[in-house]
């Protein structure tokens, strides 16, 4: 992992929200807290909207009613309040080496390892499990010229990596084995080790 330079907080909100916001797994989530507040807009022009420096307040409440940011429950469980942010680059090919949060889920795909390579090979060797049809779609939008947003990732004592977010788009980077640097957005704190879903 290369540090190319500092990163803020709105940095981390923007990257989050507007990420999750068409994600087949959260994206309904978001259009159901939107509407709460009565914003109903296209994605395109969502994205925009939401990218304005006048919305960061709006993406924060999002992230809260969504993810639990800022309220310490669902992901953000434990989660430090005081976090350095930074931009980085990590060559694609090595994004195997992060690994998931703490879910049922990819605690299942990966055996109790959590760990994004683990989790690969168990897509490649059972295809039709759910999880594949998501990080095919991220292929398939790659090898189309997409540029998927930038991972999130927090940063453990012990050297490790986790992913808050990005889960899907760092499976399907492993998987591509992409030599090409990629920028990621890296979380630490002197107390990250306590964030409940490592």
């Amino acid at each position: 992992m290369q540090v190319i330079g500092p990163a803020s907080e709105d940095d981390m909100l923007e990257a989050f929200v507007l990420a999750e916001i068409e994600s087949p797994r959260f994206g309904l989530s978001y259009g159901r807290a939107l509407a709460q507040v009565g914003v109903h807009l296209p994605p395109s022009t969502l994205r925009m909207f939401l990218a304005m420096p006048a919305q960061r307040p709006l993406l924060a409440w999002l992230l809260r009613q969504c993810r639990g940011y800022g309220r310490g429950s669902l992901l953000f469980t434990e989660f430090p309040t005081q976090v350095s942010w930074y931009w980085c680059e990590h060559q694609g090919s090595d994004f195997g080496e992060f690994r998931y949060p703490r879910f049922s889920d990819w605690l299942e795909l990966t055996g109790g390892t959590l760990r994004v390579s683990d989790g690969v090979a168990r897509l490649l060797a059972e295809p039709d499990r759910p999880e594949a049809s998501h990080v095919e779609g991220v292929l398939h939008r790659v090898a189309a010229g997409w540029t998927p947003p930038p991972p999130i990732v927090v940063r453990h004592s012990n050297g490790t990596f986790a992913l808050l977010e990005g889960c899907v788009r760092s499976s399907a980077l492993a998987l591509r084995k992409s030599q090409v640097r990629q920028r990621v957005l890296m979380g630490t704190s002197p107390t990250m080790d306590g964030w409940a879903h490592w």
